[in-house]
């Protein structure tokens, strides 16, 4: 976790006016995500195989590797409890807590582990900000087992975001009685102090505390460093060199916003250059819109870049440079620009360009910021950074081809710069070139295939280019609904699947549907058809009922209905209820006349009733449509 913290802290910290809440929220979430596996239990050697690789993968942060593995167990065992709480772990670590808590739902109260899911579930609740929820949660949890500290941690904490002071004061007694060095509770207790007195300075006791009862507890230092920052900023700075020297080279964002502050600018540029040189955040989440991330992604590609092409300046250019970029950070832009100003030649200098697009842009004066990076691109067309500050800028004014062109420079320039795809995709879609916007998307899903916005966007492509089948399982992914699209345009999709032998996939893939929306009776029709053929009636039995219901219930998918009423018919009849049957393919004669299987069916059923002038008549009704069976059974019966 050494960098857990390090957003949370950049973006407040580093310009001198940081709320001790923010670091204490960011803190908490870090333990929320903290995973955590369950007991062993036994399991057959396949099964075990398989969750060991979901584990270690997820354990690593390879989400989408472990989901491959959870997915496969899931083929092989759908009834292994343990498979669902790792889905879920996966998705609250992904932040959709919805689909996470959909997860747990599948596991049984009677699961010899069901603390451990209850407590997970008042995570994924607490990081929802679910309070209420994880808060009975959690209460659930301590009264089943009162040893398990975390427990009053998070109702304290709770409460405190509530403003429920005394309960919060309450429980983290209650922790120290449980434990009475739990530094946890201890510095949520000088966090507290500070809520009530309105004054940083109020926690230093109980943070000086939780330092002398472990001294490599980095928060405690953290907090206590924040606390010291405004009216003691060397004392801070004193406290951040032994964070740093512990190993947190995320507080070189505190230590740098301070050094700034002391306008000391080279070790503030050694900091920061340290720092994002260090952290390596993920261009895959850049959203193209001033985010945290977006303004920290911009960062990381400024001190490549600065620190490539600096040396060969002069020594005043250089220290010039230094300063900018460290104004930049702490988002002092127009102490920024001033120093740029200072150049020898601004205009001649594609570093001093880019930083002060860089600085426009993060003030929202976009229509000059663009201008910068189109200059700097003109003096230094390297710069992959700028193509892409420029290619959103030109997507937001309208000009896609303009825009396609710097993602797909970004590509030529980095290969690896996989953003690029998601960025030309949603231009591409733009264009309506649905397929070439696709293919972007596929690309960038060998990179990035949790985020959701991937699946929204593909899917939106896949449905406009009449893919509907795929457009369905993108839909299924981001949990949408998949009633918005065509039904029978997906029975074609679905078709061309079984023409061409896929058989395991489409049943794969309809069993998918169903169980993501109750309601949608062609995944159910792509399977009663499939089971059907197989003479897998036992499978039929289990979801015609429900079948009936999502046809009856939706208006737009009228047409399955009768088609399901044969199907409940054609069961009964097997049972030896033919008048039930009789009843049911009656209704759905009356509602669809032009049903060739009914009229089979029903015939059938008056042929074993020895009530034959019906029988020849639904049969010979059904051979005008083009039935073969109903025509062999007249050939063979009724022509004697």
């Amino acid at each position: 976790m050494r960098f857990a913290f390090t957003l949370c802290l950049l973006f407040g910290l580093v310009s001198g006016s940081y709320s001790q809440q923010a670091f204490i929220e960011s803190w908490i979430k870090g333990k929320l995500l903290e995973f955590r596996s369950l007991p062993a239990r036994p399991h057959s050697p396949q099964v075990q195989s398989l969750l060991d690789e979901a584990v270690r993968s997820i354990k690593n942060g390879r989400f989408s590797e472990g989901m491959k593995h959870l997915g496969q167990l899931l083929k092989v065992d759908s009834t292994v409890e343990e498979t669902y709480f790792y889905r879920a772990v996966v998705a609250k670590n992904i932040r959709q807590y919805s689909w996470a808590v959909d997860n747990l739902r599948y596991i049984p109260r009677e699961f010899e582990f069901n603390t451990l899911v209850e407590i997970e579930s008042a995570k994924i609740n607490l990081l929802d900000k679910r309070y209420r929820k994880a808060a009975a949660e959690f209460r659930n949890v301590f009264e089943q087992d009162s040893s398990i500290v975390l427990a009053p941690l998070m109702l304290g904490y709770i409460a405190l975001n509530l403003n429920e002071f005394d309960s919060a004061g309450l429980y983290f007694d209650k922790c120290l009685h449980i434990k009475h060095d739990y530094v946890d509770a201890i510095i949520l207790k000088g966090a507290l102090e500070e809520v009530r007195r309105k004054d940083i300075r109020a926690g230093i006791p109980s943070y000086d505390n939780a330092v002398r009862l472990d001294s490599t507890f980095l928060p405690a230092r953290i907090l206590l460093a924040n606390a010291t920052m405004e009216d003691q900023p060397r004392l801070s700075i004193v406290q951040l060199d032994k964070i740093i020297a512990m190993g947190m080279e995320g507080a070189r964002s505190i230590r740098g916003g301070l050094y700034v502050r002391l306008e000391d600018y080279e070790l503030a540029w050694t900091d920061f250059r340290t720092l994002f040189t260090l952290s390596k955040l993920d261009d895959s989440k850049f959203m193209g819109f001033q985010t945290a991330l977006d303004l920290a992604l911009d960062y990381q590609y400024a001190v490549q870049y600065l620190t490539k092409h600096i040396y060969g300046l002069s020594e005043n250019d250089r220290t010039i440079l230094k300063k900018a970029f460290c104004l930049l950070v702490v988002r002092d832009y127009g102490k920024c620009l001033s120093a740029l100003n200072e150049l020898s030649n601004i205009e001649e200098s594609a570093a001093g360009l880019y930083l002060r697009g860089l600085a426009r842009d993060h003030s929202k004066e976009f229509e000059i910021a663009w201008k910068d990076f189109d200059q700097a691109l003109k003096l230094d067309s390297s710069i992959v950074d700028a193509h892409k500050k420029r290619g959103v800028y030109r997507s937001n004014r309208g000009q896609l081809d303009a825009s396609a062109e710097d993602f797909s420079a970004m590509l030529r320039l980095d290969p690896n710069a996989f953003v690029a795809y998601n960025l030309r995709g949603v231009v591409r879609y733009r264009q309506k070139e649905y397929q070439l916007a696709i293919e972007d998307f596929n690309r960038y899903m060998k990179y990035d295939s949790l985020d959701s916005r991937l699946y929204f966007n593909r899917g939106e492509c896949y449905r406009l280019n009449n893919q509907h089948l795929l457009a369905g399982l993108d839909y299924v992914a981001i949990r949408r609904s998949i009633r918005d699209l065509d039904g029978d345009k997906i029975l074609q999709d679905f078709d061309q699947l079984l023409i061409h032998g896929d058989t395991a996939k489409a049943e794969y893939y309809a069993a998918l549907f169903v169980s993501s929306e109750k309601n949608f009776p062609s995944g159910y029709k792509v399977l009663i058809n499939i089971w059907k053929k197989q003479g897998k009636w036992d499978r039929i039995e289990k979801i015609i009922d429900v079948a009936l219901k999502s046809a009856h219930d939706s208006y737009s998918w009228q047409p399955s209905y009768p088609y399901f009423l044969i199907i409940h018919g054609m069961i009964l009849n097997r049972t030896g209820k033919s008048l039930e049957a009789l009843a049911d393919l009656d209704k759905a004669i009356s509602l669809d006349t032009s049903t060739s299987l009914g009229f089979l069916e029903r015939g059938k059923i008056y042929m074993s009733l020895k009530r034959d002038r019906e029988s020849k008549r639904d049969l010979t009704k059904a051979a005008k449509m083009g039935n073969q069976e109903a025509s062999k059974i007249l050939k063979e019966t009724f022509s004697k």
